[in-house]
Protein backbone atom coordinates (compact mmCIF):
# COMPACT_ATOMS: atom_id res chain seq x y z
CA UNK A 1 0.00 0.00 0.00
CA UNK A 2 2.84 2.74 0.82
CA UNK A 3 4.23 1.88 -2.67
CA UNK A 4 0.96 2.21 -4.31
CA UNK A 5 0.17 5.13 -2.55
CA UNK A 6 4.10 6.71 -2.72
CA UNK A 7 3.30 6.17 -7.05
CA UNK A 8 -0.26 8.04 -7.21
CA UNK A 9 1.07 10.82 -4.57
CA UNK A 10 4.15 11.35 -7.48
CA UNK A 11 2.05 10.98 -10.35
CA UNK A 12 -0.49 13.99 -8.59
CA UNK A 13 2.42 16.59 -7.50
CA UNK A 14 4.15 15.94 -11.33
CA UNK A 15 0.93 17.18 -12.71
CA UNK A 16 -0.05 19.84 -10.07
CA UNK A 17 3.77 21.42 -10.73
CA UNK A 18 3.29 21.28 -14.50
CA UNK A 19 0.38 22.87 -14.57
CA UNK A 20 1.75 25.62 -12.00
CA UNK A 21 4.07 25.74 -14.71
CA UNK A 22 1.74 27.24 -17.47
CA UNK A 23 2.39 30.60 -16.53
CA UNK A 24 6.16 30.66 -17.69
CA UNK A 25 5.35 28.85 -21.53
CA UNK A 26 3.80 30.79 -24.41
CA UNK A 27 1.13 29.12 -25.82
CA UNK A 28 2.13 29.92 -28.95
CA UNK A 29 5.82 27.69 -28.16
CA UNK A 30 3.70 25.04 -26.64
CA UNK A 31 0.16 25.15 -27.43
CA UNK A 32 -1.29 22.50 -24.53
CA UNK A 33 0.28 24.68 -21.56
CA UNK A 34 -3.15 27.10 -22.35
CA UNK A 35 -5.22 23.71 -21.23
CA UNK A 36 -2.94 22.26 -18.36
CA UNK A 37 -3.32 25.96 -16.92
CA UNK A 38 -7.02 25.55 -17.01
CA UNK A 39 -7.01 22.28 -15.53
CA UNK A 40 -4.70 23.50 -13.08
CA UNK A 41 -8.38 23.51 -9.59
CA UNK A 42 -8.62 19.82 -10.74
CA UNK A 43 -5.01 19.08 -10.30
CA UNK A 44 -5.29 21.04 -7.06
CA UNK A 45 -8.12 19.08 -5.93
CA UNK A 46 -6.51 15.63 -6.42
CA UNK A 47 -3.57 16.65 -5.02
CA UNK A 48 -5.69 17.71 -1.86
CA UNK A 49 -7.35 14.15 -2.26
CA UNK A 50 -4.44 11.83 -1.88
CA UNK A 51 -2.41 13.77 0.49
CA UNK A 52 -6.17 12.96 2.54
CA UNK A 53 -5.75 9.62 1.61
CA UNK A 54 -1.89 9.26 2.24
CA UNK A 55 -2.54 10.35 5.94
CA UNK A 56 -5.48 7.38 6.47
CA UNK A 57 -3.55 4.44 4.42
CA UNK A 58 0.28 5.94 4.77
CA UNK A 59 0.86 8.20 6.80
CA UNK A 60 4.61 8.26 6.50
CA UNK A 61 4.29 9.33 2.53
CA UNK A 62 2.12 11.98 3.21
CA UNK A 63 5.00 14.32 3.03
CA UNK A 64 4.92 13.97 -0.58
CA UNK A 65 2.12 15.64 -1.35
CA UNK A 66 2.59 18.38 1.47
CA UNK A 67 5.93 19.52 -0.26
CA UNK A 68 4.18 19.30 -3.56
CA UNK A 69 1.51 21.72 -2.34
CA UNK A 70 3.84 23.91 -0.38
CA UNK A 71 5.93 24.16 -3.47
CA UNK A 72 2.95 25.86 -5.49
CA UNK A 73 1.43 27.73 -2.61
CA UNK A 74 1.97 30.85 -4.54
CA UNK A 75 -0.12 29.69 -7.01
CA UNK A 76 -2.51 28.46 -5.34
CA UNK A 77 -2.77 31.87 -3.93
CA UNK A 78 -3.18 33.68 -7.31
CA UNK A 79 -6.16 31.34 -7.72
CA UNK A 80 -7.76 31.75 -4.04
CA UNK A 81 -5.72 34.72 -2.14
CA UNK A 82 -7.04 34.91 1.60
CA UNK A 83 -6.30 38.86 3.01
CA UNK A 84 -7.77 41.18 5.80
CA UNK A 85 -9.54 43.15 4.37
CA UNK A 86 -8.24 46.58 4.47
CA UNK A 87 -9.77 50.24 4.88
CA UNK A 88 -9.38 52.29 1.63
CA UNK A 89 -7.70 55.92 2.64
CA UNK A 90 -10.39 58.55 1.92
CA UNK A 91 -8.30 60.03 -1.39
CA UNK A 92 -7.89 56.74 -2.76
CA UNK A 93 -8.71 56.01 -6.25
CA UNK A 94 -11.77 54.29 -6.67
CA UNK A 95 -11.40 51.38 -9.98
CA UNK A 96 -13.80 49.01 -11.43
CA UNK A 97 -13.59 46.75 -14.26
CA UNK A 98 -16.75 45.11 -15.80
CA UNK A 99 -17.11 43.31 -19.20
CA UNK A 100 -21.21 44.95 -19.74
CA UNK A 101 -22.13 42.79 -22.55
CA UNK A 102 -23.19 45.07 -24.80
CA UNK A 103 -25.19 47.23 -22.41
CA UNK A 104 -27.40 49.23 -25.21
CA UNK A 105 -28.52 46.44 -27.46
CA UNK A 106 -31.27 44.29 -24.91
CA UNK A 107 -34.54 45.72 -23.94
CA UNK A 108 -34.47 44.00 -20.56
CA UNK A 109 -31.41 46.01 -19.33
CA UNK A 110 -33.85 49.30 -18.87
CA UNK A 111 -36.02 50.14 -15.94
CA UNK A 112 -38.45 53.33 -16.49
CA UNK A 113 -39.81 55.78 -14.38
CA UNK A 114 -43.06 56.56 -14.16
CA UNK A 115 -42.83 59.01 -16.12
CA UNK A 116 -41.39 57.01 -18.92
CA UNK A 117 -37.92 57.66 -18.92
CA UNK A 118 -35.95 54.90 -19.28
CA UNK A 119 -32.38 54.11 -17.56
CA UNK A 120 -29.74 51.39 -18.45
CA UNK A 121 -29.72 49.12 -15.65
CA UNK A 122 -25.69 48.67 -16.08
CA UNK A 123 -25.28 52.53 -15.84
CA UNK A 124 -27.34 52.56 -13.43
CA UNK A 125 -25.40 49.93 -11.42
CA UNK A 126 -21.53 51.85 -12.67
CA UNK A 127 -22.92 55.22 -11.44
CA UNK A 128 -23.97 53.53 -7.80
CA UNK A 129 -20.41 52.67 -7.57
CA UNK A 130 -19.68 55.58 -8.67
CA UNK A 131 -15.49 55.07 -9.22
CA UNK A 132 -13.40 57.28 -10.70
CA UNK A 133 -12.01 55.02 -12.99
CA UNK A 134 -13.97 52.85 -14.83
CA UNK A 135 -12.98 50.00 -17.63
CA UNK A 136 -15.85 48.92 -19.60
CA UNK A 137 -15.47 45.98 -22.38
CA UNK A 138 -17.74 45.12 -24.63
CA UNK A 139 -19.36 48.57 -24.47
CA UNK A 140 -21.30 48.21 -27.71
CA UNK A 141 -23.34 50.90 -28.65
CA UNK A 142 -22.89 54.53 -30.19
CA UNK A 143 -21.90 57.62 -28.73
CA UNK A 144 -25.12 58.81 -28.85
CA UNK A 145 -26.19 56.08 -26.42
CA UNK A 146 -23.63 56.58 -24.41
CA UNK A 147 -24.53 60.36 -24.39
CA UNK A 148 -28.21 59.82 -23.58
CA UNK A 149 -28.45 56.53 -21.22
CA UNK A 150 -25.05 56.16 -19.70
CA UNK A 151 -23.58 59.76 -18.62
CA UNK A 152 -26.70 61.56 -17.12
CA UNK A 153 -26.76 58.32 -14.66
CA UNK A 154 -23.39 59.56 -13.23
CA UNK A 155 -22.99 61.38 -10.02
CA UNK A 156 -20.29 63.63 -11.30
CA UNK A 157 -19.05 64.69 -14.26
CA UNK A 158 -17.14 61.51 -16.08
CA UNK A 159 -14.78 61.81 -19.05
CA UNK A 160 -15.45 59.53 -22.31
CA UNK A 161 -13.08 57.98 -24.58
CA UNK A 162 -12.75 54.75 -26.42
CA UNK A 163 -11.39 52.26 -29.13
CA UNK A 164 -13.36 49.77 -31.75
CA UNK A 165 -12.25 46.53 -31.62
CA UNK A 166 -14.16 45.79 -34.82
CA UNK A 167 -12.49 43.67 -37.35
CA UNK A 168 -14.38 45.42 -40.53
CA UNK A 169 -16.10 48.92 -40.97
CA UNK A 170 -19.27 47.61 -41.33
CA UNK A 171 -20.27 47.91 -37.78
CA UNK A 172 -17.15 50.14 -36.20
CA UNK A 173 -19.05 49.53 -32.42
CA UNK A 174 -19.19 46.06 -32.57
CA UNK A 175 -16.64 45.44 -29.29
CA UNK A 176 -15.64 48.38 -27.95
CA UNK A 177 -13.28 48.74 -25.09
CA UNK A 178 -14.17 51.69 -23.05
CA UNK A 179 -12.97 54.36 -20.36
CA UNK A 180 -15.22 56.46 -18.11
CA UNK A 181 -12.60 58.35 -16.25
CA UNK A 182 -13.32 61.42 -13.93
CA UNK A 183 -10.24 62.98 -14.89
CA UNK A 184 -9.40 64.43 -18.59
CA UNK A 185 -8.48 61.92 -21.00
CA UNK A 186 -5.46 63.63 -23.02
CA UNK A 187 -4.54 60.95 -25.09
CA UNK A 188 -4.96 57.30 -25.93
CA UNK A 189 -2.86 54.61 -28.21
CA UNK A 190 -4.08 51.13 -29.66
CA UNK A 191 -1.73 48.81 -28.16
CA UNK A 192 -2.85 45.70 -29.97
CA UNK A 193 -5.92 44.47 -32.22
CA UNK A 194 -6.99 40.92 -32.91
CA UNK A 195 -9.92 38.76 -33.66
CA UNK A 196 -11.86 41.73 -32.36
CA UNK A 197 -10.51 42.05 -28.81
CA UNK A 198 -7.31 43.79 -28.38
CA UNK A 199 -6.38 46.53 -25.64
CA UNK A 200 -5.67 50.02 -25.77
CA UNK A 201 -3.65 52.95 -23.50
CA UNK A 202 -5.47 56.16 -22.24
CA UNK A 203 -3.48 59.00 -20.61
CA UNK A 204 -5.44 60.34 -17.55
CA UNK A 205 -4.31 63.62 -15.36
CA UNK A 206 -5.76 63.62 -12.10
CA UNK A 207 -4.15 66.92 -11.56
CA UNK A 208 -1.53 69.41 -13.51
CA UNK A 209 1.62 67.02 -13.74
CA UNK A 210 0.08 64.21 -12.77
CA UNK A 211 -0.40 61.49 -15.54
CA UNK A 212 -1.69 57.48 -15.32
CA UNK A 213 -1.45 55.04 -17.94
CA UNK A 214 -4.75 53.24 -17.93
CA UNK A 215 -4.81 49.95 -20.29
CA UNK A 216 -7.95 48.56 -20.99
CA UNK A 217 -7.85 44.98 -22.35
CA UNK A 218 -10.21 41.97 -23.67
CA UNK A 219 -8.79 39.21 -25.11
CA UNK A 220 -9.40 36.57 -27.46
CA UNK A 221 -11.96 34.28 -25.74
CA UNK A 222 -12.36 30.43 -26.10
CA UNK A 223 -14.70 31.03 -28.82
CA UNK A 224 -17.06 28.60 -27.31
CA UNK A 225 -21.07 28.42 -27.97
CA UNK A 226 -23.84 28.16 -25.93
CA UNK A 227 -23.88 23.94 -26.45
CA UNK A 228 -19.82 23.90 -25.92
CA UNK A 229 -20.51 25.66 -22.46
CA UNK A 230 -23.77 23.58 -22.01
CA UNK A 231 -21.26 20.05 -22.95
CA UNK A 232 -18.87 21.97 -20.37
CA UNK A 233 -21.39 22.57 -17.51
CA UNK A 234 -22.49 18.65 -17.63
CA UNK A 235 -19.05 17.26 -17.79
CA UNK A 236 -17.67 19.70 -14.35
CA UNK A 237 -21.59 19.02 -12.63
CA UNK A 238 -21.89 14.83 -13.49
CA UNK A 239 -18.65 12.96 -13.50
CA UNK A 240 -20.33 10.17 -15.58
CA UNK A 241 -21.38 12.77 -18.32
CA UNK A 242 -20.37 11.76 -21.59
CA UNK A 243 -20.05 13.92 -24.50
CA UNK A 244 -19.12 12.45 -28.06
CA UNK A 245 -15.56 12.22 -29.13
CA UNK A 246 -16.45 15.20 -32.14
CA UNK A 247 -17.57 17.54 -29.37
CA UNK A 248 -14.31 17.05 -27.39
CA UNK A 249 -11.99 17.82 -30.49
CA UNK A 250 -13.78 20.89 -31.04
CA UNK A 251 -13.84 22.34 -27.52
CA UNK A 252 -10.09 21.39 -27.03
CA UNK A 253 -9.10 22.93 -30.47
CA UNK A 254 -11.23 26.22 -29.69
CA UNK A 255 -9.24 26.37 -26.42
CA UNK A 256 -5.78 25.86 -27.66
CA UNK A 257 -6.66 28.54 -30.39
CA UNK A 258 -7.60 30.78 -28.15
CA UNK A 259 -4.67 30.58 -26.18
CA UNK A 260 -2.33 31.36 -28.87
CA UNK A 261 -4.49 34.00 -29.71
CA UNK A 262 -4.27 35.67 -25.98
CA UNK A 263 -0.55 34.86 -26.09
CA UNK A 264 0.23 36.70 -28.58
CA UNK A 265 -1.85 39.78 -27.52
CA UNK A 266 -0.55 39.81 -24.00
CA UNK A 267 3.41 40.24 -25.68
CA UNK A 268 2.40 43.03 -27.22
CA UNK A 269 0.90 44.32 -24.07
CA UNK A 270 3.65 43.47 -21.89
CA UNK A 271 6.53 45.17 -24.54
CA UNK A 272 4.14 48.30 -24.10
CA UNK A 273 4.59 48.32 -20.32
CA UNK A 274 8.14 47.61 -20.82
CA UNK A 275 8.26 50.75 -22.81
CA UNK A 276 6.55 52.62 -20.19
CA UNK A 277 7.98 51.09 -16.51
CA UNK A 278 8.79 53.83 -15.46
CA UNK A 279 5.40 55.68 -15.95
CA UNK A 280 2.18 55.06 -13.49
CA UNK A 281 0.20 52.28 -14.60
CA UNK A 282 -3.13 50.28 -13.95
CA UNK A 283 -4.09 47.75 -16.35
CA UNK A 284 -7.93 46.34 -16.22
CA UNK A 285 -10.29 43.87 -18.55
CA UNK A 286 -11.89 40.66 -18.85
CA UNK A 287 -8.63 38.12 -19.99
CA UNK A 288 -10.87 35.67 -20.96
CA UNK A 289 -7.83 34.05 -19.12
CA UNK A 290 -7.50 32.18 -15.33
CA UNK A 291 -5.13 33.46 -12.77
CA UNK A 292 -3.04 30.59 -13.38
CA UNK A 293 -2.23 31.64 -17.30
CA UNK A 294 -0.08 32.76 -19.62
CA UNK A 295 -1.65 36.21 -19.88
CA UNK A 296 -1.92 36.61 -16.30
CA UNK A 297 1.78 35.56 -15.50
CA UNK A 298 3.43 37.47 -18.04
CA UNK A 299 1.67 40.96 -16.81
CA UNK A 300 2.69 39.81 -13.20
CA UNK A 301 5.88 40.38 -13.89
CA UNK A 302 5.72 44.08 -14.53
CA UNK A 303 2.45 44.58 -12.29
CA UNK A 304 0.32 43.42 -9.42
CA UNK A 305 -3.00 41.49 -9.09
CA UNK A 306 -4.95 43.78 -6.74
CA UNK A 307 -7.67 40.92 -6.01
CA UNK A 308 -4.52 38.92 -5.13
CA UNK A 309 -3.04 41.01 -2.76
CA UNK A 310 -6.09 42.82 -0.91
CA UNK A 311 -9.30 40.15 -2.70
CA UNK A 312 -10.95 36.61 -0.94
CA UNK A 313 -11.75 33.43 -2.77
CA UNK A 314 -11.95 32.58 -6.17
CA UNK A 315 -13.62 35.79 -6.83
CA UNK A 316 -16.17 34.09 -9.89
CA UNK A 317 -16.13 37.15 -12.65
CA UNK A 318 -17.45 34.76 -15.30
CA UNK A 319 -20.75 33.54 -14.10
CA UNK A 320 -22.48 31.25 -16.73
CA UNK A 321 -22.53 27.76 -16.61
CA UNK A 322 -20.25 25.45 -14.58
CA UNK A 323 -17.34 28.13 -15.20
CA UNK A 324 -16.38 29.51 -11.67
CA UNK A 325 -13.83 30.95 -12.84
CA UNK A 326 -11.73 34.61 -12.53
CA UNK A 327 -10.65 35.92 -15.98
CA UNK A 328 -11.55 39.48 -15.22
CA UNK A 329 -8.62 41.09 -13.62
CA UNK A 330 -6.99 44.24 -12.42
CA UNK A 331 -3.35 45.26 -11.91
CA UNK A 332 -1.45 47.71 -11.17
CA UNK A 333 2.26 49.06 -11.27
CA UNK A 334 4.60 49.41 -8.28
CA UNK A 335 3.35 53.58 -7.48
CA UNK A 336 -0.08 52.41 -6.28
CA UNK A 337 -1.06 50.11 -3.38
CA UNK A 338 -4.21 48.76 -3.56
CA UNK A 339 -7.10 48.14 -1.12
CA UNK A 340 -10.26 46.05 -0.18
CA UNK A 341 -10.54 44.26 -3.83
CA UNK A 342 -13.75 42.41 -4.33
CA UNK A 343 -16.09 41.13 -7.23
CA UNK A 344 -19.73 42.08 -7.11
CA UNK A 345 -21.43 39.16 -7.88
CA UNK A 346 -25.16 41.33 -7.36
CA UNK A 347 -25.25 42.62 -10.74
CA UNK A 348 -26.93 39.61 -12.90
CA UNK A 349 -27.22 40.82 -16.33
CA UNK A 350 -24.26 40.91 -17.77
CA UNK A 351 -22.23 37.19 -17.97
CA UNK A 352 -19.30 39.14 -16.02
CA UNK A 353 -19.02 40.37 -12.49
CA UNK A 354 -17.27 43.45 -12.32
CA UNK A 355 -14.28 43.81 -10.10
CA UNK A 356 -13.97 46.35 -7.93
CA UNK A 357 -11.41 48.20 -5.33
CA UNK A 358 -9.21 51.13 -4.53
CA UNK A 359 -5.72 52.41 -5.18
CA UNK A 360 -3.33 54.68 -3.01
CA UNK A 361 -1.06 56.42 -4.97
CA UNK A 362 2.02 55.91 -2.99
CA UNK A 363 3.13 59.22 -2.94
CA UNK A 364 0.40 60.91 -1.69
CA UNK A 365 0.85 58.16 1.10
CA UNK A 366 4.07 59.48 1.84
CA UNK A 367 2.97 63.03 1.70
CA UNK A 368 1.21 62.39 4.74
Amino acid sequence: MARAMTVVSILAVVMLWVSALSPYISPETFSPMSLLGLAFPFFLIFTAFVLLLTFLLAPRRSWICLVGLLVVAGTIRNYFPVNLRSQPPRDALHVLSFNVFGWGLYPERFVEDADGTRHNVLAQYIASVDPDLAFLQEAISDTKFIHQHVLPEMRTKMYLDSVDMAFNDIDPSYNKIMMLSRFPIVRKELIVRRFANGAAAFWIVPSPGDTIIAINCHLASMGLNKNDRNGFSEMVKDSNHQIDEKTTKTLLSKILIAGKRRAAMVDSIANFIERHKEEDIILGGDFNDTPVSYAHGQLTEYLSDAFRSTGNGLGRTFNKNAMIVRIDHLFCSDAFEPYSFYVDNSVGISDHNPVVGWLEWKRDKDKK
